[in-house]
Formats: structure tokens, sequence, C-alpha cells
């Protein structure tokens, strides 16, 4: 049974590693032993590869066909961890694609301002949706960080709050600027940390994660790891170019790697997640790189 709870099928994963591996169907097929046919309704969600061809496809395009198998066949295995409650979750809308932007509540209240003090972790492009969040309960924003610059993260902040600090990578600025002709002047994530300080956030670190983008970024608040599209649950973003496809397998195993395995993973789209269920589910962690 296909998971359809997931920000990726079967079929993107097995797109994401043709196009990273830089493999043309015509070579996948003479290298799998799997007719184009097949191969190309595989990559359409037609069909489903059984194990056998997908043991196939997983020595073809260099990862464990085992690692797939356990979430992508099986939904009723679709992590649900419980979020801290000082983070909300905000389903934007880019264009029909689900995005998540999240309102971080900051642990030291602004005395007498009858408001909460978050930051923005991603706008989700910041429509009608996001702006009715932040009026309706009643949220004050001090910062932005943004994960990396494509417009469903990063668009509409022109829209937000004027004079807000914007954090984001300078490698991703022109990505920034394709969508907003004006961007605002944006700091870099290391600078967040005296604005994280000053209201009282207690362990705030910064990944790098080129690889989606060649500036992409994870940021860690207390208990909770903001990753973009660095990785979906059983998955992760396409990366930017081929050439940045072993990037991208670094950053994530360099991620996987360096945090306890119950820290909450939050994508910009798709499920929540935690670091060990990834070491568990996700190919782009059990691949050759």
């Amino acid at each position: 049974m296909i998971n359809m709870l997931l920000e990726d099928q079967l079929s993107d994963v097995l797109r994401k590693f043709r196009y990273g591996r830089k493999i043309s169907l015509k070579t996948l097929e003479q290298n799998s032993g799997i007719t184009m046919e097949l191969l190309r309704s595989f990559e359409s969600g037609d069909q489903l590869p059984n194990q056998s061809q997908l043991n196939l496809l997983g020595e073809a395009l260099g990862f464990d066909p085992a690692i797939p198998a356990k979430i992508h066949f099986h939904p009723e295995r679709t992590p649900n961890p419980k979020l801290p409650h000082w983070i909300h979750p905000v389903k934007e809308n880019f264009h029909g694609m689900d995005v998540w932007c999240y309102v971080v509540d900051l642990p030291d209240a602004e005395p007498g301002s009858g408001k909460t003090q978050s930051i923005l972790v991603d706008t989700g492009s910041a429509t009608d949706i996001l702006h009715h969040y932040l009026d309706t309960e009643n949220i004050s924003l001090k910062g932005i960080l943004l994960t990396h610059g494509h417009e469903d993260h990063g668009g509409g902040i022109e829209h937000l709050p004027p004079n807000l600090p914007v954090y984001l990578n300078d490698a991703d600025m022109p990505l920034l600027k394709t969508h907003m002709p004006n961007p605002p002047m944006t700091f870099s994530p290391e600078d967040a940390r005296d604005l994280l300080g000053a209201w009282g956030v207690s362990k705030f670190e910064i990944t790098p994660m080129p690889g989606h983008t060649k500036g992409s970024v994870a940021y860690r608040i207390d208990n909770a790891l903001f990753v973009g599209d660095g990785i979906f649950c059983g998955s992760a973003g396409k990366p930017w170019t081929p050439e940045d496809f072993k990037d991208e397998l670094e950053s994530i195993k360099t991620l996987l790697e360096s945090y306890p395995e119950d820290l909450v993973i939050l994508s910009g789209h798709g499920p929540f997640t935690t670091v060990g269920m990834e070491k568990g589910i996700n190919p782009f962690y059990h691949c050759a790189i």
C-alpha cells in the first residue's frame, strides 16, 4: 500500500536519485534490467515496484532498497511526534501546495504588552492564512529565520510587519531576489543568536545544509530542529543541480549524526518526524555518497 501521508512518494524518491546520479532512463534500463516502460510507470507513480524490482533499482541508483520499503509501503508507520507547546505550525498554501511555516514563542515575555512574542521560521509565502493566525493569536513577531531562499519559504516578507530582522544565508540571497525585487536587508543566521538569547532561548544551533540550495541551513531551537527542505520524512528536497547531490547527502548524514535521536524534525513539507526515525527510514541517509 502506498503511503499518501508523505510529502514524497516512492516515485519522487526514484526520480530524485536518478536526477542526482545523472543517470538516464536508458542507462537505468540497462543497469537494472527493468524495461523503460516499467521504469516510467514507477517514476510516474502509476505502478509500485515489488521488492525484487526495488532491489534492482537500489543497486543501480545507489541506495539501500530495504529502507524506503519501511515507510513508503506502510502508512501506519508514519511518525507523529508530539511537538513542544511553544511551536505552532501554520499550514500555508503556495499555489495549491501545502507548506509549513512555524510560529515559535519566545520564553521571555515583554512586560505589559499583552501579546505573545514569537519568531517566524520560514514564511510559507505569508498569505492570508499566516496573517489570520498572527492576528487571532495576538502574536508580536520579533524576527524571521529563513531556512533557504525559495519563494514558498521566504516569499511574502514585504507583507509582514516592517523592520523585522530577517536571517538568511548570503548564498541564498540571489534566490530571494528572484521573487522579491526589493528584498529587505538580511543578516547572517549566526547573528540570530543575539536576538534569541535576548528573549531567553537557551539553546540555538545552526547547521549548514547545502544541497537543496547553496545556502540552506537547519536551525536547532531547544528540542526542535527546523530543516526547511533539507530533509522530509522518508525523503529530501531535490538537489539544486545534480552536482549538488553529493553535498546534499553529506548534509543529511552530518545533520542526523549530530543530534539526539529524540529531537523533533520540522520540515517545510509533509509529516513531522525525529532524528532517530529518519536514521531508520530515510533512503537519502542510507545510500552511497
